[in-house]
């Protein structure tokens, strides 16, 4: 929603939100945005004045890892601190730019144990099958691929990511981006810079 300090316009049409003064008490009203929020814009004033704004924040690592696995012990599951960071690295949701939740954390954890059957104990050829690979690690395979001369590889790769949902704009920006962090690596490397400090720069 594009708006200026009086107006709000949705879909061309400006849009009436004074009613928000006069919601009757019995009457619950969502809004709900996703990404960052204008908090200079009148609509959010009004309804902070007349309501209240809360903000869902992705959860760290530590209470992430708390939530998985008691997730896997309430299934009766057990987990290794191998393949609970395996699965914490591969599902994506603590990438800053992935648009992802606990709701999809639920789904893959209930996609593995529902394909652990009776097994009791997680191993990592369970994740292996069901999980995708993260996003730019597909990006540096295809990477890899180009840069050997491997044509029927790369297009394989980028095909996969096309069937998986990726828009071609986003893999050609992520191709650019990982190409330009690998001359930022090898630039560091001739300049001597140690491994942890390259890491910390990239």
């Amino acid at each position: 929603r594009e708006g200026d300090e009086e107006e709000v316009v949705v879909g061309g049409q400006t849009e009436d939100f004074s009613f928000l003064e006069d919601i009757p008490e019995d009457t619950c009203l969502l809004f709900i945005n996703n990404g960052s929020v204008d908090r200079r814009k009148k609509l959010f004033k009004d309804i902070k004045k007349n309501g209240s704004i809360f903000q869902f924040k992705k959860i760290n690592k530590r209470d992430l890892s708390r939530w998985v696995t008691n997730y896997f012990e309430r299934e009766e599951k057990k987990v290794g601190p191998k393949e609970l960071n395996y699965f914490l690295q591969r599902i994506g949701y603590l990438d800053k730019d992935r648009d992802m939740n606990l709701y999809h954390v639920k789904n893959e954890l209930d996609k593995i144990i529902g394909y652990m059957g009776e097994e009791e104990v997680l191993k990592m050829e369970h994740m292996e099958l069901l999980l995708q690979e993260p996003l730019e690690n597909n990006i540096f395979k295809l990477i890899d691929a180009a840069y050997d001369g491997n044509i029927s590889e790369s297009l394989r790769i980028y095909s996969d990511l096309i069937l998986q949902g990726e828009s071609p704009y986003s893999v050609i920006g992520l191709t650019t981006w990982g190409i330009r962090n690998l001359i930022k690596i090898k630039d560091l490397k001739d300049a001597r810079v140690e491994p942890k400090d390259i890491a910390k720069r990239i």
